[in-house]
């Protein structure tokens, strides 16, 4: 399992990736991101959501609904190709000031999606969002 780190220099700029050593002791890096003026927790919250759809939680929770759709686009039927599970919905706790983790979502709010109905859905419509 890889693990986050987050490295912080004197201009302003935040290092954040995951790194796991391999079984041969050699560092793996993955899903590198370089931020720039973060002042806020909640600016840098907003980058590592993305961050968490490498986690084993949203890995588990897409391959229900993938299992759950047929493995297959629900708009189109296409089952070839990269498929994407889509968040219908976002939700935002306002207390914490943050969103809820993609994979506590009820099932309802997600969807299978190819990837070329998925981009044209996100091209037209925005993503509402439920502050609770």
């Amino acid at each position: 399992q890889h693990s986050q780190l987050l490295a912080n220099n004197d201009y302003g700029w935040k290092v954040s990736f995951y790194a796991k050593l391999d079984k041969h002791h050699i560092l793996q890096v993955k899903n590198v991101l370089l931020l720039r003026n973060c002042k806020t927790t909640s600016e840098v919250m907003k980058v590592y959501y993305g961050e968490k759809l490498f986690d084993d939680k949203w890995k588990q929770k897409r391959d229900e609904i993938l299992s759950r759709d047929g493995k297959k686009c629900v708009i189109c039927g296409k089952s070839e190709g990269k498929l994407h599970v889509h968040h219908k919905q976002y939700h935002f706790i306002k207390r914490l000031q943050r969103h809820v983790d993609p994979w506590d979502y009820d099932d309802k709010y997600l969807i299978t999606l190819c990837e070329s109905c998925h981009s044209r859905g996100h091209s037209k419509f925005k993503v509402p969002v439920k502050y609770i």
